[in-house]
């Protein structure tokens, strides 16, 4: 079954925004505390967000 286009668009956006914040987020410093932004595990948000968008540009 496929989703409508509306969904993939919203999906989109939102993604975009969650990439834009964490963006923003890691650029004012405030990620210098949090215990997931060192390695390895930044690797391992890498390795998910960009899992994320590979499988939405799939579809």
């Amino acid at each position: 079954m496929k989703l409508s286009n509306k969904f993939w668009i919203v999906a989109g956006f939102l993604y975009f925004l969650m990439i834009l914040s964490i963006v923003l987020i890691a650029d004012t410093g405030k990620l210098v505390n949090f215990p997931l932004a060192h390695p390895p595990y930044d690797k391992l948000g890498h390795f998910v967000l960009y899992g994320i968008a590979s499988l939405a540009l799939l579809n």
